[in-house]
């Protein structure tokens, strides 16, 4: 983090640990969502549970992106 701070002098101590934080959320999102494919996968054809899971797969994907 002092590598971050270092490089970019005008962040502050708490803007540098923000930004790791929003770093690591959108990693754990990425990490999730690359598991949901395989799950998905795995679900009936055609089902109730798959459509729900992927209209809420899109939305996971979406609010990705907006955050990355």
């Amino acid at each position: 983090m002092v590598d971050l701070q270092e490089r970019h002098e005008g962040f502050t101590y708490l803007e540098t640990e923000y930004v790791m934080q929003a770093c690591d959320q959108l990693f754990e999102c990425r990490h999730c969502l690359k598991w949901t494919y395989v799950h998905a996968y795995f679900l009936p054809i055609g089902s109730a549970e798959k459509n729900l899971f992927e209209y809420l797969q899109a939305d996971l994907e979406q609010f990705t992106e907006q955050i990355s």
